[in-house]
């Protein structure tokens, strides 16, 4: 496979864990995200400090406090409004865009609205995020 087939790869497994990531805040599982974490993963968002997340039960315990906090925030869903990416390697992938999060099913309360940069590993077959960095809109990447 060519690099732009990876990449195209690699954007799907980051949809399906979109969706996922849905998933698990509306059912309060944060054990359905794991599959998609390489061991070990780094989480960065914006004043925090980076997350460092070692073990599947890492994993589940901060993204179980993320759904908490998604909950209090009355989120509903999702919406990705742009996504690029790029290949750096054979088994790297970078994946960055911009998203919406709302408190209602008509998109007409926002929560949030963000960039995001991924960094994807391919371990075996699957690809996995091994970094996620949340930012502001404005400085998502583009590939071109």
């Amino acid at each position: 496979m060519n690099a732009i087939d990876e990449s195209a790869i690699a954007i799907q497994t980051f949809l399906s864990y979109s969706q996922t990531f849905e998933q698990m805040v509306k059912t309060g599982d944060a054990s359905i995200i794991v599959p998609f974490l390489h061991i070990p993963a780094i989480l960065i968002a914006p004043d925090q400090d980076p997350i460092l997340m070692a073990s599947d039960s890492a994993i589940t315990v901060v993204f179980g406090q993320l759904i908490q906090q998604l909950k209090d925030a009355q989120f509903d869903h999702s919406k990705l409004t742009s996504i690029n990416a790029k290949g750096l390697s054979p088994t790297e992938v970078i994946i960055s865009g911009t998203a919406t999060r709302y408190k209602d099913a008509a998109e007409t309360s926002i929560l949030q609205s963000f960039g995001f940069t991924y960094t994807l590993r391919k371990s075996g077959i699957d690809w996995k995020i091994i970094l996620g960095i949340i930012h502001g809109i404005e400085t998502a990447i583009t590939f071109g």
